[in-house]
């Protein structure tokens, strides 16, 4: 579910899609504990 509040940052969320592949077990750890989920 994409949660955007204008179009610009609908376009965002759908450019950061391209990306998601390519985060790492890794990355996503660290990311998981920068956010603090």
């Amino acid at each position: 579910m994409i949660d955007a509040r204008s179009m610009n940052q609908l376009d965002e969320n759908l450019e950061a899609i391209r990306y998601v592949d390519k985060i790492t077990p890794e990355i996503k750890a660290r990311i998981d504990a920068a956010v603090d989920y």
